[in-house]
């Protein structure tokens, strides 16, 4: 009979156990149903949501971006800008390129009239005719020594000479090289008219754009004037002062986001990171390259470098353009037929273009994502309209 009467009790035990159970689901479920139900709604025709602008998402998980921020300056890169000197001393002639204009590597920037070039060739040409002379004696002593019509002193001697005599032109030959012609130039000068001889083109040796010029016609300029200033500028480098602090989280290779003023990015790598801080500054010097065939990255321009450092799973993630702060309440646009219901939403963590859904909005509803401050205005409107 105890038998019988504890089975029975536990059994009701248990039934009001479930019961309970059941009961306060039911509660949490009509809980939330009510509160989605008092939620305010916002009447929004598709053709509104289209004119706006406004955006419409899913919610779904996301990462959020830890990141390292450190101020930066567009420059030129050291290896695509060109100091261009005459390596003569003369009188400017021409002068064929203004500021602004496009070279190509090896184009003409100026001609000079220089007594130094004109000596130059001068030296070079008599350097020709010598070994042509010494080629031909040599040839003669060669088959007189052979035929004993001559002695062996004046063999060597013709010898000697011929071989000074190539010294002598290849000397000359250098020199000119050394001097800009090229080796084409050189080889052809035999067959220039003489009022050629003083003439000395000063060429680019790179691509690029003047950015400055010093140069007038009829003025003197000497080997270490600087006449032209040439930049190729279809890439450009971005010094990134890191702080000391947050240098553990940069390293050569890494990627970096570089931003300007006007909100234009740029995604590249570290190529250097100083091995030293600045004891002044006390920040590292960093640079990146930077794609600018665009010519929109203006040296001598200030930029963010941004680094991400860490990333953040998040079970909903949203950017923060959904979310607007309506009467100190942080409110989300989920997307319904005819509108949107204003959603009030718990935050989490969050990074600088996206944050953490914590409650208020669950996984594949939709949402407004972009533009929703049309919509808090909206919001506003009616709410007065409905005070009066």
């Amino acid at each position: 009979m105890k038998k019988i009467m504890m089975i029975g009790f536990v059994t009701v035990t248990c039934a009001l156990m479930t019961y309970a159970f059941w009961n306060s689901e039911t509660s949490i479920d009509a809980q939330e149903d009510e509160h989605h139900h008092d939620e305010e709604f916002l009447h929004f025709s598709n053709d509104l949501i289209k004119t706006h602008g406004i955006e419409i998402r899913e919610a779904t998980p996301g990462q959020l971006k830890q990141r390292v921020r450190a101020p930066a300056m567009v420059i030129i890169a050291a290896d695509q800008i060109a100091h261009i000197l005459p390596k003569v001393n003369g009188i400017v002639v021409k002068a064929y390129k203004n500021l602004g204009q496009t070279v190509t590597k090896n184009e003409v920037l100026a001609t000079i009239e220089s007594k130094e070039m004109a000596e130059a060739k001068a030296a070079y040409l008599t350097a020709i005719k010598k070994q042509q002379l010494a080629d031909s004696n040599f040839t003669r002593e060669s088959s007189l020594y052979e035929k004993k019509l001559s002695s062996a002193e004046d063999f060597h001697n013709a010898e000697n000479n011929k071989g000074a005599a190539s010294i002598d032109l290849e000397l000359t030959r250098q020199k000119l090289h050394a001097l800009g012609l090229s080796y084409e130039n050189i080889k052809t000068l035999p067959q220039e008219s003489s009022n050629s001889m003083k003439t000395y083109e000063l060429v680019s040796p790179i691509a690029g754009q003047v950015i400055a010029r010093h140069i007038t016609i009829g003025e003197m300029v000497s080997s270490d004037s600087e006449v032209y200033v040439v930049a190729d500028l279809s890439v450009v480098w971005a010094e990134i002062n890191v702080f000391a602090n947050d240098r553990k989280y940069v390293n050569v290779g890494q990627p970096v986001t570089i931003i300007d003023n006007h909100g234009q990015t740029a995604d590249t790598t570290v190529m250097f990171l100083s091995p030293i801080v600045d004891q002044d500054s006390r920040t590292s010097l960093a640079i990146v390259a930077i794609n600018n065939a665009s010519g929109k990255w203006l040296p001598g321009t200030f930029a963010q470098a941004e680094f991400v450092t860490d990333t953040v799973d998040a079970s909903l993630s949203v950017p923060k353009t959904a979310i607007q702060n309506i009467d100190g309440n942080d409110v989300i646009f989920v997307s319904q037929d005819d509108g949107f219901a204003v959603r009030p939403v718990t935050i989490g963590q969050s990074d600088q273009d996206h944050c953490e859904i914590l409650s208020g909005l669950k996984p594949g509803e939709n949402y407004a994502s972009k533009n929703t401050f049309l919509l808090k205005a909206d919001l506003k409107k009616d709410e007065a309209e409905h005070m009066d």
